[in-house]
């Protein structure tokens, strides 16, 4: 996996994000508990929340460094993906909300079953979702707000370019 450095621009306080990876070749991985798994080629969906100390980032990082005592299931996986971009908001425990998005509205999505879920309070399948389709920051982040009462202030951050960007109303403004 390539290393992201968790930039400064990514927040401290608590909130809710997408981490948005992509695998190249299909292998078997032991995730935990869970077993062993088969990961089919394509791009991966991780929803969560933080909580802790250092919010957003603290999460964010600790989920992508490398070097880490295995704790959550992304841990066994995060080793062999590719990071894209991370989509994020300052609104608390949203991803069972969008983990039953794309598990009830989007046939492309196919979910990791328990994976990530299994304190899941909400009872969600997964918090980890995989397509082998190519989906833009644009597009997740108007499938994430789908269904919303009111459009959530969604941000994205990719690696490549260390580009930072809101997402208001379906457009995407890069900083």
């Amino acid at each position: 996996m390539k290393h992201l450095i968790v930039d400064a621009q990514i927040p401290k306080e608590k909130g809710s994000y997408c981490l948005v990876f992509s695998l190249e070749t299909q292998l078997f991985v032991q995730i935990g508990k869970l077993g062993c798994i088969q990961f089919e080629p394509g791009n991966y969906f991780y929803l969560g929340s933080a909580k802790g100390p250092g919010g957003l980032r603290a999460r964010v990082k600790r989920h992508l460094r490398l070097e880490k005592k295995k704790f959550w299931h992304l841990d066994y996986l995060t080793p062999f993906l590719e990071f894209q971009y991370l989509i994020f908001t300052l609104q608390f425990e949203k991803e069972c909300e969008w983990s039953q998005i794309l598990e009830s509205n989007y046939a492309e999505f196919t979910s990791v079953p328990r994976f990530g879920s299994s304190d899941c309070r909400r009872s969600c399948n997964s918090h980890l979702y995989m397509t082998e389709y190519s989906i833009d920051q644009k597009e997740i982040s108007n499938l994430l707000n789908f269904k919303t009462r009111k459009l959530d202030q969604l941000f994205v951050f990719t690696n490549d370019s260390k580009k930072y960007g809101k997402i208001n109303s379906g457009n995407l403004s890069w900083f």
